[in-house]
Protein backbone atom coordinates (compact mmCIF):
# COMPACT_ATOMS: atom_id res chain seq x y z
CA UNK A 1 0.00 0.00 0.00
CA UNK A 2 1.07 3.37 -0.75
CA UNK A 3 2.28 6.05 1.98
CA UNK A 4 -0.76 8.24 3.52
CA UNK A 5 0.65 11.77 3.57
CA UNK A 6 -1.45 14.50 4.93
CA UNK A 7 -3.65 16.35 2.27
CA UNK A 8 -3.90 19.71 3.20
CA UNK A 9 -7.32 20.32 1.71
CA UNK A 10 -7.77 23.91 2.59
CA UNK A 11 -5.94 24.52 -0.47
CA UNK A 12 -8.17 22.33 -2.93
CA UNK A 13 -10.27 25.38 -4.68
CA UNK A 14 -13.89 24.54 -4.72
CA UNK A 15 -15.26 23.68 -8.06
CA UNK A 16 -17.06 27.06 -8.22
CA UNK A 17 -13.67 28.90 -7.91
CA UNK A 18 -12.37 27.35 -10.94
CA UNK A 19 -14.21 30.26 -12.77
CA UNK A 20 -15.51 29.74 -16.65
CA UNK A 21 -14.12 26.08 -16.30
CA UNK A 22 -15.84 24.62 -18.56
CA UNK A 23 -13.80 21.60 -18.92
CA UNK A 24 -14.77 21.15 -15.31
CA UNK A 25 -18.63 22.31 -15.93
CA UNK A 26 -19.53 19.78 -18.01
CA UNK A 27 -19.21 16.83 -15.81
CA UNK A 28 -22.00 18.11 -14.13
CA UNK A 29 -24.34 17.99 -17.00
CA UNK A 30 -23.80 14.41 -18.52
CA UNK A 31 -26.58 14.68 -21.07
CA UNK A 32 -25.18 17.80 -23.06
CA UNK A 33 -23.85 17.08 -26.60
CA UNK A 34 -20.90 18.41 -27.34
CA UNK A 35 -19.41 19.17 -30.81
CA UNK A 36 -16.43 17.42 -32.24
CA UNK A 37 -13.05 19.18 -31.09
CA UNK A 38 -11.59 21.53 -33.23
CA UNK A 39 -8.48 24.36 -32.87
CA UNK A 40 -5.66 23.79 -29.96
CA UNK A 41 -6.50 22.48 -26.68
CA UNK A 42 -6.71 25.11 -23.48
CA UNK A 43 -3.42 24.81 -21.27
CA UNK A 44 -5.18 23.61 -17.76
CA UNK A 45 -3.48 24.66 -14.47
CA UNK A 46 -2.22 21.87 -11.79
CA UNK A 47 -5.02 23.46 -9.50
CA UNK A 48 -8.36 22.57 -11.97
CA UNK A 49 -6.39 18.91 -12.65
CA UNK A 50 -5.64 17.96 -9.22
CA UNK A 51 -9.41 19.52 -7.78
CA UNK A 52 -11.15 17.54 -10.79
CA UNK A 53 -9.39 14.30 -9.16
CA UNK A 54 -10.39 15.17 -5.70
CA UNK A 55 -13.79 15.80 -6.60
CA UNK A 56 -14.50 12.61 -7.91
CA UNK A 57 -13.13 11.02 -5.38
CA UNK A 58 -15.03 13.10 -2.34
CA UNK A 59 -18.33 12.03 -4.14
CA UNK A 60 -17.45 8.52 -3.94
CA UNK A 61 -18.11 6.87 -1.04
CA UNK A 62 -18.72 3.49 -2.29
CA UNK A 63 -18.41 1.14 -5.68
CA UNK A 64 -19.63 -2.16 -6.38
CA UNK A 65 -19.67 -4.26 -9.62
CA UNK A 66 -21.72 -7.48 -8.66
CA UNK A 67 -20.62 -8.59 -12.44
CA UNK A 68 -17.09 -8.75 -13.08
CA UNK A 69 -15.37 -10.26 -16.04
CA UNK A 70 -11.15 -10.88 -15.35
CA UNK A 71 -8.74 -11.45 -18.67
CA UNK A 72 -5.50 -12.66 -17.15
CA UNK A 73 -2.11 -12.90 -19.26
CA UNK A 74 0.72 -14.00 -17.03
CA UNK A 75 3.64 -14.43 -19.22
CA UNK A 76 2.91 -17.15 -21.94
CA UNK A 77 -0.25 -18.01 -19.90
CA UNK A 78 -3.87 -16.68 -20.79
CA UNK A 79 -7.03 -16.99 -18.30
CA UNK A 80 -10.24 -15.84 -17.72
CA UNK A 81 -11.92 -15.58 -14.22
CA UNK A 82 -16.06 -15.10 -14.85
CA UNK A 83 -18.38 -14.50 -12.20
CA UNK A 84 -16.13 -12.55 -10.35
CA UNK A 85 -17.22 -9.12 -8.59
CA UNK A 86 -15.45 -5.97 -7.01
CA UNK A 87 -16.41 -3.79 -4.18
CA UNK A 88 -14.51 -1.09 -2.24
CA UNK A 89 -15.41 2.12 0.33
CA UNK A 90 -13.73 4.49 2.14
CA UNK A 91 -11.78 4.24 3.73
CA UNK A 92 -9.54 1.24 3.33
CA UNK A 93 -12.28 -1.36 2.63
CA UNK A 94 -11.63 -3.53 -0.68
CA UNK A 95 -12.93 -6.78 -1.87
CA UNK A 96 -12.03 -8.79 -5.56
CA UNK A 97 -13.18 -11.82 -5.40
CA UNK A 98 -12.30 -13.19 -9.04
CA UNK A 99 -13.96 -17.04 -10.67
CA UNK A 100 -15.59 -18.07 -8.10
CA UNK A 101 -15.97 -21.74 -8.68
CA UNK A 102 -16.90 -25.52 -6.48
CA UNK A 103 -13.44 -25.35 -5.18
CA UNK A 104 -13.65 -22.16 -4.26
CA UNK A 105 -12.58 -18.70 -5.18
CA UNK A 106 -9.11 -18.48 -7.91
CA UNK A 107 -8.49 -15.08 -6.88
CA UNK A 108 -9.49 -13.23 -3.54
CA UNK A 109 -7.67 -9.86 -3.11
CA UNK A 110 -8.57 -7.69 0.04
CA UNK A 111 -8.16 -5.10 2.67
CA UNK A 112 -9.41 -3.64 5.72
CA UNK A 113 -8.32 -0.67 8.13
CA UNK A 114 -5.58 -3.50 9.16
CA UNK A 115 -4.23 -5.53 6.72
CA UNK A 116 -4.71 -6.21 3.42
CA UNK A 117 -4.50 -9.79 1.30
CA UNK A 118 -3.88 -11.61 -1.93
CA UNK A 119 -4.74 -14.92 -2.57
CA UNK A 120 -4.05 -16.77 -5.96
CA UNK A 121 -5.11 -20.66 -6.54
CA UNK A 122 -1.83 -20.83 -8.85
CA UNK A 123 1.26 -18.29 -7.38
CA UNK A 124 3.71 -19.49 -5.08
CA UNK A 125 3.15 -18.73 -2.28
CA UNK A 126 -0.93 -18.90 -2.97
CA UNK A 127 -1.80 -16.55 -0.21
CA UNK A 128 0.01 -13.81 1.30
CA UNK A 129 -0.88 -11.13 4.24
CA UNK A 130 0.40 -7.84 5.48
CA UNK A 131 -0.44 -5.32 7.42
CA UNK A 132 -0.46 -1.64 5.95
CA UNK A 133 1.73 -0.37 8.15
CA UNK A 134 4.63 -3.01 7.72
CA UNK A 135 3.94 -2.18 3.95
CA UNK A 136 4.80 1.59 4.54
CA UNK A 137 7.74 0.83 6.18
CA UNK A 138 9.05 -0.74 3.33
CA UNK A 139 9.59 -4.00 4.83
CA UNK A 140 7.66 -6.44 3.05
CA UNK A 141 7.28 -6.34 -0.70
CA UNK A 142 4.43 -8.74 -3.13
CA UNK A 143 5.57 -11.46 -4.37
CA UNK A 144 3.80 -10.96 -7.86
CA UNK A 145 2.52 -7.90 -9.15
CA UNK A 146 -0.87 -7.00 -7.65
CA UNK A 147 -1.71 -4.39 -5.16
CA UNK A 148 -5.33 -3.17 -4.78
CA UNK A 149 -4.05 0.14 -3.82
CA UNK A 150 -3.35 0.40 -7.86
CA UNK A 151 -6.89 -0.62 -8.57
CA UNK A 152 -8.63 1.55 -6.32
CA UNK A 153 -6.64 4.93 -7.83
CA UNK A 154 -7.91 3.58 -11.59
CA UNK A 155 -11.64 3.52 -9.94
CA UNK A 156 -10.89 7.10 -9.45
CA UNK A 157 -11.35 7.05 -5.52
CA UNK A 158 -7.58 8.21 -4.55
CA UNK A 159 -6.72 11.69 -3.69
CA UNK A 160 -3.97 13.89 -4.46
CA UNK A 161 -2.37 16.14 -2.11
CA UNK A 162 -2.23 19.74 -3.51
CA UNK A 163 0.90 20.59 -2.08
CA UNK A 164 2.81 18.31 -4.20
CA UNK A 165 4.95 19.77 -6.81
CA UNK A 166 3.32 18.64 -10.01
CA UNK A 167 4.09 19.30 -13.90
CA UNK A 168 1.63 20.17 -16.35
CA UNK A 169 1.85 19.36 -20.52
CA UNK A 170 -0.70 19.70 -22.98
CA UNK A 171 0.19 17.36 -26.14
CA UNK A 172 -1.86 19.37 -28.86
CA UNK A 173 -1.28 16.57 -31.32
CA UNK A 174 -3.11 13.41 -29.14
CA UNK A 175 -5.04 16.69 -27.42
CA UNK A 176 -4.17 15.21 -24.17
CA UNK A 177 -3.16 16.83 -20.51
CA UNK A 178 -0.19 15.32 -18.39
CA UNK A 179 -0.38 15.97 -14.54
CA UNK A 180 2.79 14.39 -13.03
CA UNK A 181 4.84 14.10 -10.07
CA UNK A 182 7.90 12.33 -8.16
CA UNK A 183 7.07 10.03 -5.45
CA UNK A 184 8.99 7.02 -3.65
CA UNK A 185 7.97 3.60 -3.40
CA UNK A 186 7.83 2.18 -0.01
CA UNK A 187 10.82 0.07 -0.55
CA UNK A 188 12.59 3.49 -1.16
CA UNK A 189 12.82 3.81 -5.03
CA UNK A 190 12.11 7.00 -6.52
CA UNK A 191 9.56 7.00 -9.36
CA UNK A 192 7.63 9.65 -11.63
CA UNK A 193 3.68 9.30 -11.60
CA UNK A 194 1.53 10.50 -14.42
CA UNK A 195 -2.20 11.00 -14.63
CA UNK A 196 -3.42 11.60 -18.88
CA UNK A 197 -6.35 13.62 -19.17
CA UNK A 198 -8.49 14.08 -22.62
CA UNK A 199 -8.03 17.87 -23.32
CA UNK A 200 -11.62 18.03 -24.50
CA UNK A 201 -14.79 17.66 -22.39
CA UNK A 202 -15.76 13.88 -22.81
CA UNK A 203 -19.59 13.51 -21.90
CA UNK A 204 -21.18 10.51 -20.78
CA UNK A 205 -19.03 7.59 -21.78
CA UNK A 206 -15.42 8.23 -23.23
CA UNK A 207 -13.08 8.73 -19.98
CA UNK A 208 -12.00 12.17 -19.10
CA UNK A 209 -8.82 10.35 -17.47
CA UNK A 210 -7.39 7.98 -19.82
CA UNK A 211 -4.59 6.41 -18.21
CA UNK A 212 -2.08 5.98 -14.83
CA UNK A 213 1.34 5.70 -15.07
CA UNK A 214 4.25 4.73 -12.86
CA UNK A 215 7.74 4.66 -14.52
CA UNK A 216 11.40 4.15 -12.79
CA UNK A 217 13.83 6.61 -12.57
CA UNK A 218 14.94 6.08 -16.34
CA UNK A 219 11.55 6.32 -17.58
CA UNK A 220 10.64 2.46 -18.26
CA UNK A 221 6.84 2.13 -17.36
CA UNK A 222 6.56 -0.05 -14.04
CA UNK A 223 2.66 -0.39 -14.09
CA UNK A 224 0.06 1.43 -15.97
CA UNK A 225 -3.88 1.48 -15.60
CA UNK A 226 -5.85 2.57 -18.92
CA UNK A 227 -9.25 3.42 -18.48
CA UNK A 228 -10.84 2.17 -21.77
CA UNK A 229 -14.65 2.99 -20.87
CA UNK A 230 -16.99 4.65 -18.51
CA UNK A 231 -20.03 5.44 -17.18
CA UNK A 232 -21.65 8.79 -15.91
CA UNK A 233 -23.34 8.65 -12.48
CA UNK A 234 -25.08 10.96 -10.37
CA UNK A 235 -23.82 11.07 -6.43
CA UNK A 236 -26.55 13.01 -5.22
CA UNK A 237 -25.60 16.63 -3.89
CA UNK A 238 -23.02 17.80 -1.37
CA UNK A 239 -24.46 20.70 0.78
CA UNK A 240 -27.90 22.36 0.98
CA UNK A 241 -27.75 24.15 -2.30
CA UNK A 242 -25.21 22.26 -4.17
CA UNK A 243 -25.73 21.05 -7.43
CA UNK A 244 -25.90 17.81 -7.96
CA UNK A 245 -22.47 16.23 -8.50
CA UNK A 246 -21.62 13.57 -11.39
CA UNK A 247 -18.85 11.68 -11.88
CA UNK A 248 -17.21 9.02 -14.18
CA UNK A 249 -16.77 5.38 -13.09
CA UNK A 250 -15.09 3.12 -15.02
CA UNK A 251 -16.68 0.34 -16.50
CA UNK A 252 -13.44 -1.18 -18.67
CA UNK A 253 -10.00 -0.80 -17.66
CA UNK A 254 -6.53 -2.88 -18.08
CA UNK A 255 -4.16 -3.72 -15.83
CA UNK A 256 -0.56 -3.97 -17.01
CA UNK A 257 3.08 -4.41 -14.79
CA UNK A 258 5.35 -4.94 -18.31
CA UNK A 259 8.16 -5.44 -16.39
CA UNK A 260 6.67 -9.12 -15.06
CA UNK A 261 4.55 -9.33 -18.20
CA UNK A 262 1.78 -9.35 -16.58
CA UNK A 263 -2.09 -7.91 -17.51
CA UNK A 264 -5.35 -7.91 -16.42
CA UNK A 265 -8.46 -6.56 -17.89
CA UNK A 266 -11.44 -5.72 -15.45
CA UNK A 267 -14.87 -5.55 -17.90
CA UNK A 268 -16.79 -3.96 -14.80
CA UNK A 269 -20.33 -4.42 -15.23
CA UNK A 270 -23.86 -3.20 -13.38
CA UNK A 271 -21.71 -0.29 -11.24
CA UNK A 272 -23.82 1.00 -7.76
CA UNK A 273 -21.94 3.95 -6.41
CA UNK A 274 -22.40 4.96 -2.66
CA UNK A 275 -25.09 2.46 -1.40
CA UNK A 276 -25.13 1.80 2.37
CA UNK A 277 -22.76 -1.18 3.86
CA UNK A 278 -24.31 -2.85 6.80
CA UNK A 279 -21.79 -3.49 9.67
CA UNK A 280 -22.60 -6.66 9.40
CA UNK A 281 -21.82 -6.97 5.89
CA UNK A 282 -18.62 -5.42 6.02
CA UNK A 283 -17.37 -7.06 8.51
CA UNK A 284 -17.81 -10.02 5.51
CA UNK A 285 -16.84 -8.64 2.86
CA UNK A 286 -13.71 -7.17 4.60
CA UNK A 287 -11.96 -9.36 6.79
CA UNK A 288 -9.23 -11.86 5.51
CA UNK A 289 -11.20 -14.60 4.55
CA UNK A 290 -9.90 -18.55 6.18
CA UNK A 291 -9.41 -20.79 3.19
CA UNK A 292 -9.27 -24.19 3.35
CA UNK A 293 -6.01 -26.03 3.10
CA UNK A 294 -4.15 -22.99 2.76
CA UNK A 295 -1.99 -21.10 5.60
CA UNK A 296 -1.68 -17.41 4.76
CA UNK A 297 1.95 -16.37 4.51
CA UNK A 298 3.28 -13.10 5.77
CA UNK A 299 4.88 -11.06 3.55
CA UNK A 300 7.37 -9.62 6.05
CA UNK A 301 9.08 -12.94 6.20
CA UNK A 302 9.41 -13.08 2.26
CA UNK A 303 12.69 -11.72 0.41
CA UNK A 304 11.00 -10.85 -3.27
CA UNK A 305 12.47 -9.06 -6.22
CA UNK A 306 12.80 -7.31 -8.56
CA UNK A 307 12.60 -3.96 -6.32
CA UNK A 308 9.83 -2.39 -8.37
CA UNK A 309 7.16 -5.44 -8.06
CA UNK A 310 4.04 -4.50 -7.30
CA UNK A 311 4.85 -1.35 -5.78
CA UNK A 312 3.15 2.01 -6.18
CA UNK A 313 4.34 5.82 -5.08
CA UNK A 314 3.75 7.61 -1.75
CA UNK A 315 0.77 9.50 -3.08
CA UNK A 316 -2.13 9.78 -3.43
CA UNK A 317 -4.20 8.32 -0.79
CA UNK A 318 -7.18 7.27 0.38
CA UNK A 319 -7.41 9.46 3.30
CA UNK A 320 -10.93 9.73 3.73
CA UNK A 321 -12.16 14.03 3.43
CA UNK A 322 -14.66 14.97 6.10
CA UNK A 323 -18.22 13.81 5.53
CA UNK A 324 -20.22 16.07 3.19
CA UNK A 325 -23.82 17.42 4.53
CA UNK A 326 -26.85 15.63 2.79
Amino acid sequence: MTRRQATTLALLAPLGAVGGCEWLRNMTQPDKKLAVATGSVPPKTREELVTYLNRQADALVSVKYPRVLIDVKAGKENFTLNDSSLICSKSRNFSLVGGKAVLGDIVNAGSNDTEFWVYNRFSDPKYVVCSHADFERGTAQLPFPFDPDWALQALGMSYYNPNQQYRVETDQATREHRLSFESTTPQGATVKRTVVFAGDSMGDRLPQVRRHLIADAAGKPIATADIKEVVTMSAGRGKAGDKEVSVQIPTEVVLEWPQQQFRMRLQLRSPKINEPISPEDARELFTRPAISGVVPVNLTSLQSSPRYRGATPGEPTRRELPPRSR
